[in-house]
């Protein structure tokens, strides 16, 4: 999944208040780790080491199918369902025992050993279903268990919507979401990876509308007397329960097919064209998949959903879900297509579908594999220094995710606690760096034998490396010992020189974490013009290792680790010249950033210089993107004009980067007038012009605010363009617009526009100056938005009010009330960290005593 889906909900919900730029930058282009756009979710909490030990447990009988017969009222918010379901003993038992939770279970009827099916003695206590056997089973006994029940509005699951209050133009829709453990919600099942079934799912639905599942649709019958339709998916490879899907919809659908296997899309009505452009790569990314993971696709079709108000994606057996960001018009299209959310899910169809982790604890070998894949399609589609870009981009979120915890967590708080950035991140660094020390044929040849070995069933980190090493005779052990079994990285100190006197070069690398020592084959590249680089790479095991490499002269540069082979924070410590030569001719794209953000820690008008030298020159669009960060670090007026010249630049990715930079500078007439320029005349993508209105904010001040209101009537998609300037005027710090602010705060406005006002209130009560009363207006719009039934703007307004803190503490209450009672366990956990931020940063006379018995 790809939020990372406690991403899901949070990220993406995130994304309601920030501008179209800085939701990307934020969270990737696809937006999603869950699973996602290709950065984890924000961390959640770590467990403590006294969270109870975490093992697969005991399953004394089997699911072996699953067919659920579904009547949906989406209206009433209400499935009426029978359930019935192939059990299989594995030892002797004396009942059954499944998840299911919330619903109401109206009769139980048992068959087994061809005995005609009757009714059985059954105890619900809301979360578990027991049924008593009439007589012991031996191990190896067959049953049909069938329950008939009723969902009404469940609290997680399976997730309703309709035109409300607050969001009045919400389609009649219902998707679910299953992982990691919701499914069980809405159908009776072992809610657990370990446990596979076959699934099939016959569900009626109003007419007009479609309902999409697991697998082949076997039928779809029009009920004309009772204006429905009933869709039959089955799904005849088994799969685990958190994987079944349903989702219905009125939808546009699109239709193609690869490789004889059909491939749909379903979209919101009226957007075909953007599920055209947006999903255009799916084809040959099911191509590349199966050529490089060595296995052809797994499964009857391929479905994309967009899914109401879904954050992230979900890679539900042959039929993801994806949030709505995922979908470009041609503007977004100027910036690419979500391939980071769609290549994600889509590498879920082997990597956690196919084979699938057999623990939560082992959850890397799905999200790790999933992330990676990422890197991946970036590699064939765009090159090799976009793939290196890309890993470069996961090291901060895999280093600070995988801190404090291994990957391979048997401790961990809850399942949802495992989807951070040691599964996501962590989990991908660790197959770039297996690749880097195995070689390409060992390592995919490995990969292939993985996926074959364990297809259709579970596996454990161990499984994986046991594969590893019986593919390429290599023992492994250490490696996974460093990568996954204990938390950290190493920290490096790395000095290098050329000592005239022996012609040598000199590398010192220090590991200077608390913890032992890591191992790692580490890198040194030395050039020098017009002749070939020395290369050279030891094997690193003591706190301190260095390398001497004869030399006939001094080297030009001298780069350390220039593939990424080892996921490391690392300080470096080298002759300004290197450095130079680093940034200005390094072949690599990451050496050059790298020298890029040494340079801009400095202050110096020569290496001011060489930045804006290093900006005119550099060909790499990503590179470009960090020199310009550099540079605004810098500062200074060359610094500025140089990133004026670049908001002209043919790449919007860039012309948004030199924008995001100018706007670090103090308040400049000439940035304030060149972003008038880009507002006035408008420009090809959302984020340019998003960007610009930020900083047009930050420069212009009160003066710029007709020029951003005017943008508040400008459509857009996703209302990305009056959600950056709602977030602009915000910024503003005029009180003149807190009437606007607060009117678009209101229920019925769009939700990301909601989402942007209330951030901007936020902002004004931080910066303006409020008075008493401007401020109790701005806190009751914050906490009646609290109050609403919309998740995504829940979740925003409890960021917001993590930076109010104590000026929040009259939303205590509130907050407490949702951490206590709310359905949503990502909300429940949110809302407790956001009142203990309001009540940490309160003085003792304001505390707010609130009953939370």
């Amino acid at each position: 999944m790809n939020r990372m889906r406690g991403w899901m909900w949070v990220g993406l919900t995130l994304a309601a208040c920030l501008t179209i730029g800085q939701y990307q930058e934020a969270f990737g282009q696809g937006g999603g780790g869950r699973r996602q756009g290709g950065t984890p979710a924000p961390a959640a909490p770590q467990a403590s080491v006294s969270e109870p030990l975490r093992t697969v447990p005991e399953r004394p009988f089997d699911v072996k199918d699953i067919r659920l017969e579904l009547q949906v009222d989406l209206a009433k918010k209400i499935v009426d369902g029978k359930a019935t379901l192939e059990v299989r003993s594995v030892k002797p038992i004396k009942n059954i025992s499944l998840d299911a939770v919330g619903f109401k279970v109206k009769q139980v009827t048992l068959a087994s050993a061809g005995q005609k099916a009757a009714p059985a003695h059954f105890k619900h206590d809301g979360k578990k279903l027991s049924v008593d056997l009439d007589s012991p089973w031996p191990a190896g006994r067959t049953g049909t268990l069938q329950v008939e029940y009723v969902v009404k509005e469940p609290k997680d699951g399976l997730h309703f919507f309709a035109p409300t209050r607050s969001e009045p133009k919400a389609p009649l829709s219902v998707w679910s979401q299953g992982e990691p453990v919701s499914n069980r919600y809405w159908f009776p099942c072992i809610d657990a990876p370990d446990q596979r079934q076959t699934t099939e799912i016959v569900v009626t639905v109003p007419e007009g509308f479609e309902a999409v599942s697991n697998g082949k649709l076997i039928e779809r019958k029009e009920n004309s007397a009772a204006h429905t339709v009933t869709f039959d998916w089955k799904q005849d490879k088994p799969h685990p329960a958190y994987l079944v899907t349903l989702a219905v919809g009125q939808y546009d659908v699109v239709r193609e097919t690869w490789d004889k296997i059909p491939v749909l899309y379903y979209v919101p009505k009226g957007r075909k064209d953007d599920a055209t452009r947006s999903f255009g790569h799916t084809r040959e990314m099911l191509t590349f998949f199966s050529q490089r993971f060595g296995i052809h696709y797994p499964w009857d079709k391929y479905a994309q959903i967009i899914g109401y108000q879904y954050g992230g994606g979900m890679e539900n057996t042959s039929a993801t879900t994806l949030g709505e960001m995922a979908l470009r018009d041609e503007r977004g299209m100027a910036e690419g297509p979500a391939d980071s959310l769609i290549s994600h899910e889509l590498a879920h169809q082997w990597w956690g579908d196919l084979v699938t982790c057999r623990d939560w604890s082992h959850l890397w070998l799905n999200e790790g594999f999933a992330s990676y894949a990422e890197a991946l399609w970036d590699e064939h589609s765009k090159g090799a220094d976009e793939y290196a870009l890309n890993m470069f981009h996961k090291a901060p979120g895999a280093i600070r995710g995988g801190n404090r915890r291994p990957v391979v967590d048997r401790h961990y708080r809850t399942p949802d606690s495992m989807f951070d950035g040691r599964s996501y991140p962590k989990g991908a660094w660790i197959l770039h760096m297996l690749r880097s020390q195995l070689g390409d044929e060992a390592f995919w040849k490995s990969i292939q034998r993985y996926g074959t070995e364990h297809r259709l069933q579970s596996a454990e980190t161990t499984d994986f490396r046991r594969t590893l090493e019986r593919e390429t005779g290599r023992s492994l052990d250490r490696f996974f010992y460093d990568w996954t079994e204990r938390p950290g990285h190493p920290t490096l100190e790395v000095t290098s020189e050329y000592l005239a006197p022996t012609q040598q070069a000199k590398v010192v690398v220090k590991q200077t974490q608390s913890s032992e020592a890591f191992a790692f084959p580490f890198t040194v590249a030395i050039r020098s013009k017009g002749k070939e680089p020395t290369v050279v790479q030891e094997y690193v095991t003591e706190k301190e290792h260095t390398f001497l490499v004869p030399l006939a002269e001094r080297p030009e540069q001298i780069d350390v680790d220039p593939d990424q082979g080892v996921l490391a924070e690392m300080k470096e410590t080298k002759d300004a010249s290197y450095w130079r030569a680093q940034l200005l001719d390094s072949p690599g794209a990451v050496s050059r950033i790298r020298a890029a953000r040494h340079v801009g820690e400095s202050k110096a008008d020569a290496d001011r210089e060489l930045l804006v030298k290093a900006l005119a020159s550099e060909k790499f669009g990503g590179a470009q993107v960090e020199i310009a960060a550099a540079l605004a670090k810098i500062g200074g007026a060359a610094s500025r004009d140089a990133l004026l010249a670049g908001v002209k630049d043919s790449d919007p990715k860039v012309r948004r980067a030199c924008i995001d930079g100018l706007r670090r500078f103090a308040a400049d007439a000439a940035i304030a007038a060149a972003m008038k320029e880009i507002l006035n005349k408008g420009d090809a993508t959302d984020s340019v012009e998003g960007a610009a209105m930020s900083a047009y904010a930050k420069h212009a001040g009160k003066a710029g605010v007709a020029l951003l209101a005017a943008y508040l009537a400008k459509p857009s998609i996703n209302d990305n363009l009056r959600t950056s300037a709602l977030i602009a005027l915000g910024d503003v710090q005029d009180l003149a617009v807190l009437d606007a602010l607060l009117d678009m705060a209101q229920p019925g406005h769009p939700r990301r526009a909601r989402g942007a006002a209330l951030r901007g209130l936020g902002q004004l009560a931080l910066k303006a100056k409020p008075n008493d009363q401007q401020r109790e207006q701005i806190l009751k719009a914050l906490t009646a938005a609290l109050e609403e039934d919309n998740n995504m703007v829940r979740f925003g307004v409890m960021n917001t009010l993590s930076e109010l803190r104590s000026m929040a503490s009259g939303t205590l209450p509130t907050l407490d009330k949702i951490a206590k009672d709310d359905g949503n366990e990502r909300l429940r956990d949110l809302a407790k960290r956001t009142a203990e931020k309001i009540r940490t940063s309160m003085k003792p006379p304001q505390k707010v005593k609130t009953d939370t018995k």
